[in-house]
């Protein structure tokens, strides 16, 4: 591990076992099977246990979720390998835009394009990936085709009533106004949207439901950490943002333990909370906000959780399985009521290397947003 890691965490206030773990978990970093599920055309949906499945093709949130995964490692790494994977993400992006800004998500593996109109998660997880090439060193050109597919896609967020597309958009602004500060439409598309965020928890929380949506339900935690990004971009939210996330906390951690809200039923309010099949997507968005609110407040609390978050790929959950297999680098897609789903898809593997990736580059001090 980098000395300039362990000087990093030494100011940012880690306890002594999470030090440790983080030194493990970047020492065990695997993208054999990144790499594995991507082809020519870009990264493939699904694997059959861990063989990747051609039969389902591609979608842009799984390609829009590896190129934030290889601009940040390009940005770790300066490597030229991973700038041509950034690229190759980007290229499809560039092709599931639709002419007027929006997106497809679903292609076959024999390039044929679903006509599947609708506002779903893709669009700002395609905002969140492009503001992050904006705010990178990726060469001049390709940061230009990105903002130029932002430019293009961020009116479609701006329509949207989805929290989660909202919450990724305002991700991808704060990133996008790092490299482009002087852009007064973009900082008021920045406010508009954080103020969306901020009226829904408004509307919908109570003292005890502090949350923006009347239902948990997936990454939920992209809400509160899109809300401590923005704080640190200027914005005034930081109470939300708080609230939110320790309403979380309090939600889906048992002592040291993470539980995700299962998949299976999700969890209403003044209903009842389903704690099975528990998806990585869930875990690694909350070691993502944990380790971006820590980062935001300088609190040394939530670094530890963002660790004791991580170990729930590594066996700390309900059923003392490991997810995420270091090596291959591949992580099984959750766990069901009898054990784990075997299946190793891109969703998955991506939740774990964007969890283990985003806390080795806040601990490494880098000036990125994302």
């Amino acid at each position: 591990m980098p000395v300039g890691l362990i000087g990093e965490l030494e100011m940012l206030g880690f306890s002594e076992s999470s030090k440790l773990k983080l030194r493990q978990y970047v020492d065990t970093l695997n993208f054999d099977h990144f790499l594995a599920i991507t082809d020519e055309t870009g990264m493939l949906q699904f694997s059959k246990f861990s063989i990747p499945d051609r039969r389902l093709g591609y979608t842009t949130d799984d390609n829009a979720r590896a190129l934030v995964v290889s601009t940040r490692q390009y940005e770790l790494k300066m490597d030229d390998g991973w700038a041509a994977l950034a690229s190759k993400f980007l290229s499809f992006l560039m092709w599931m835009q639709r002419p007027d800004g929006s997106f497809h998500n679903f292609m076959s593996y024999t390039r044929e394009v679903s006509d599947d109109y609708d506002s779903g998660d893709h669009l700002g997880r395609v905002l969140w990936a492009t503001g992050c090439v904006v705010d990178s060193h990726l060469a001049v050109g390709v940061r230009a085709s990105a903002k130029e597919v932002f430019d293009k896609a961020l009116p479609w967020a701006i329509q949207s009533t989805s929290p989660r597309v909202v919450a990724h958009a305002i991700k991808g602004l704060c990133g996008y106004l790092r490299q482009n500060s002087e852009d007064e439409n973009a900082k008021r598309n920045l406010s508009y949207l954080v103020n969306k965020l901020v009226k829904l928890h408004v509307q919908n929380s109570s003292d005890e439901w502090r949350w923006f949506e009347g239902i948990l339900s997936y990454e939920n935690w992209r809400l509160p950490e899109s809300l401590f990004q923005a704080f640190s971009a200027g914005e005034e939210c930081l109470e939300i943002a708080v609230k939110s996330l320790e309403f979380l906390i309090d939600i889906e951690f048992r002592g040291d333990m993470l539980i995700p809200i299962g998949s299976g039923g999700w969890y209403p309010r003044n209903g009842v909370r389903a704690e099975f099949d528990q998806l990585p997507v869930e875990a690694g968005s909350a070691v993502e906000a944990l380790a971006t609110a820590a980062k935001a407040v300088g609190s040394s609390y939530y670094w530890d959780l963002a660790s004791k978050a991580t170990e729930w790929y590594h066996g700390t959950n309900l059923k003392a399985v490991k997810l995420y297999d270091a090596r291959t680098g591949a992580c099984c897609d959750g766990i069901t009521p009898e054990s784990l789903n075997l299946n190793q898809g891109a969703e998955s593997t991506l939740s774990y290397l964007l969890a283990v990736t985003r806390l080795q580059s806040i601990a490494l001090g880098q000036a990125t947003s994302y």
